[in-house]
């Protein structure tokens, strides 16, 4: 009986691996199309030996600039001529920003966009001001406004712990 349901098993298993379709980063350089390896044929060479998760998120990126508009695709290369000229510490910086941002909770993250959304309405004069008294503060001025900026928020007290926990380490 046990016999008969490990073969079953095995062979049920072996038929879900042969039907199971391919995913994208399956995929060969030889088999992507002729305008997909022209726009990223900076990985030509390495694309076949590249991990899975690397060619997916490659060909995400890819889906994702074919929608842009033309004038978007022409910011998002001045950007990245702009981040090559970076030294390594701001890289660093904005990379770790990035990280603390994704690490966030949703509800933060929309707040801080609609922030932001808000922010890039204002008066540049003001936005001016703002800047600079933002830049001015010292870290544990920046914290306690952060914090208390935290405390009127809708969160869970999970959320918030967090959050503070976060803001602990950055210390």
């Amino acid at each position: 009986m046990i016999r008969g349901t490990s073969i079953k098993l095995l062979i049920f298993s072996l038929l879900c691996f042969l039907v199971a379709p391919t995913t994208a980063s399956d995929l060969s350089w030889n088999q992507l199309g002729a305008e997909q390896q022209k726009l990223i044929k900076v990985f030509a060479g390495q694309w076949d030996s590249l991990p899975n998760a690397k060619k997916e998120n490659i060909l995400k990126g890819l889906k994702q600039w074919q929608k842009l508009s033309t004038d978007d695709k022409q910011l998002a290369k001045k950007r990245f001529k702009d981040w090559k000229t970076y030294p390594e510490t701001k890289k660093k910086d904005i990379r770790s920003g990035f990280n603390t941002f994704q690490s966030m909770p949703e509800p933060v993250r929309q707040q801080l966009r609609k922030n932001y959304k808000k922010f890039n309405k204002l008066d540049p004069k003001l936005k001016k001001q703002l800047r600079t008294k933002w830049q001015s503060m010292s870290k544990t001025q920046k914290r306690k406004l952060l914090k208390k900026r935290l405390m009127k928020k809708k969160l869970t007290l999970k959320q918030r712990r967090k959050i503070q926990k976060r803001l602990k380490r950055k210390r």
